[in-house]
Order: structure tokens, then C-alpha cells, then sequence
């Protein structure tokens, strides 16, 4: 009997408090979302129209899924990114320490990786493509 449910790619709907951080830096750029960052940057955050905030351009059954091209997966994209950069500066110069160095907007952590030295989440994959899923064998 086929469910219902939505799927969501593994950045959108993240196990785990270490995949959770990740997702707020990668979306935020910053390691942890202050009640002013939330207050500040929240409403500039949106659902991906393009993927119905699931992350995933199309799911085909039990056959695949690609990450949506639009919002790389997060199910989030910028309403305004000029202005969401723009506040998030603002926030910067008054919390300095909470700033993620070479944040790239709205980029996943594929392979996320706790730096204890740091304190922040980092990704252990090297860049390449944007992952997929491969056709999965039907059961017979």
C-alpha cells in the first residue's frame, strides 16, 4: 500500500543534532541562531516554492531522487539574499563570535563533522556534484 508521506531530502528534515547545526549554518552562515539572528533573519527564509520545501526535484517511486537545483536540498531559499546578507553583517559586528569563516548561502553539509577545536560543524566531503540517489533494483 503506497504512503502518503512526503520524503525530504536528508538537508531538509536532518537526523541528528550535528546534521540539525549544520543546517542552521548552512542556511544562517552562523553557529548558532541567537534570538536576535532568529528575530532578524527568520522572516527572509522561505520555503522552496520550486520543491515544496522537500529538497528534492522530483522522487520517481522507489527509482530515485535528485536534490532540488533551486534550493540544493535545504527546502529553504532567501526571499531577499541582498537583504538577508545585509542583516546577517549587522548581526556580525555585534556577535562576531557566533560567524561561520568562508560561508558559502544556502549550501549543504553533505558529510557534517563536529570541530571540537572550533566548535562548529564543518564538511568532511570534498566538492563535487551534488549528490543523487541511483535507481534502486525493484523488488520481484
Amino acid at each position: 500500500m503506497p504512503s502518503d508521506e512526503k520524503v525530504y531530502s536528508p538537508y531538509a528534515k536532518p537526523r541528528g543534532i550535528i546534521a540539525m547545526r549544520a543546517r542552521v549554518q548552512a542556511i544562517y552562515g552562523l553557529t548558532t541562531l541567537t534570538k536576535e539572528a532568529q528575530e532578524t533573519l527568520s522572516p527572509l527564509v522561505v520555503d522552496c516554492p520550486a520543491c515544496g520545501a522537500t529538497g528534492l526535484a522530483g522522487t520517481y517511486g522507489g527509482m530515485g531522487w535528485l536534490l532540488c537545483p533551486r534550493c540544493h536540498g535545504l527546502g529553504v531559499v532567501y526571499r531577499d539574499l541582498e537583504k538577508f546578507l545585509a542583516r546577517r553583517r549587522e548581526i556580525i559586528v555585534r556577535q562576531p563570535e557566533i560567524v561561520i569563516p568562508d560561508w558559502t548561502p544556502g549550501r549543504p553539509y553533505r558529510c557534517p563533522v563536529l570541530d571540537l577545536k572550533r566548535n562548529i560543524v564543518i564538511d568532511a566531503c570534498p566538492e563535487d556534484e551534488l549528490p543523487r540517489q541511483g535507481a534502486l533494483p525493484l523488488e520481484g
